[in-house]
């Protein structure tokens, strides 16, 4: 089963903002291999809550799978320091409501 793949705004900002190139490449192959295989080795889940970390050299993706629809959506990705003091749970409710827009047929989009 393939999985679809999905980066939170925070997440392309943070692998833009990786000083090196090659750095950058490991952490985008890495997520798109996630639309084969949402938990490889190396992932582990977070305690209390849906979302999971993928180790990639000193660098960290913190992303939500859902199994239900087979989404990924990449939520954070930058280096292991910069991810100590993330808030969990309001990464966790900010990944739900992100989910819900991207599945929501166009022509039912809310209004502002």
């Amino acid at each position: 089963m393939r999985y679809e793949v999905f980066y939170s705004a925070a997440a392309q900002r943070e692998i833009v903002e990786l000083p090196q190139r090659r750095d950058r490449r490991r952490i985008l192959d890495a997520i798109d291999k996630l639309a084969r295989d949402p938990r490889p080795p190396g992932c582990r889940k977070l305690t209390n809550n849906l979302l999971w970390r993928l180790r990639i050299g000193d660098s960290r993706v913190i992303s939500l799978i859902d199994d239900g629809i087979t989404v990924v959506v990449a939520l954070r990705a930058a280096h292991r320091t910069k991810l100590c003091d993330v808030d969990l749970a309001d990464l966790q409710g900010r990944a739900g409501a992100a989910i819900r827009r991207k599945l929501q047929p166009e022509g039912n989009q809310p209004r502002s």
